[in-house]
């Protein structure tokens, strides 16, 4: 996780965070997934030891999902799909597959 961004956090009176988003690379999102995939793991209960919203751990779960279906059998294996999962930008694209929609 990228911490730079750390000292220029400001919370505002409703003691909402304001300022620049934490950026998280692929391999931390995919170890966070990964881990909401162990037997007995709660979303919730993972989102929370890496200080992150749940809803954003599920999305990336869903991302994680379409990789995994987006991947050709001839691939091989699902870390390859999941090297091209990228970020989601706010038009609905995945960064990384040079545009393609998923929605």
């Amino acid at each position: 996780m990228d911490t730079s961004a750390a000292e220029s956090v400001e919370i505002d009176s409703l003691g909402r965070r304001t300022g620049p988003r934490r950026q998280h690379t692929i391999e931390e999102k995919l170890h966070i997934v990964r881990e909401t995939h162990v037997r007995g793991a709660s979303v919730a209960t993972v989102a929370r030891r890496h200080n992150l919203n749940p809803n954003q751990v599920f999305a990336w779960r869903q991302l994680y999902l379409h990789a995994l279906h987006a991947a050709s059998p001839e691939e091989g294996s699902a870390s390859s799909a999941l090297d091209d999962m990228g970020r989601k930008t706010c038009d609905g694209t995945i960064l990384g597959q040079c545009g393609r929609d998923i929605a």
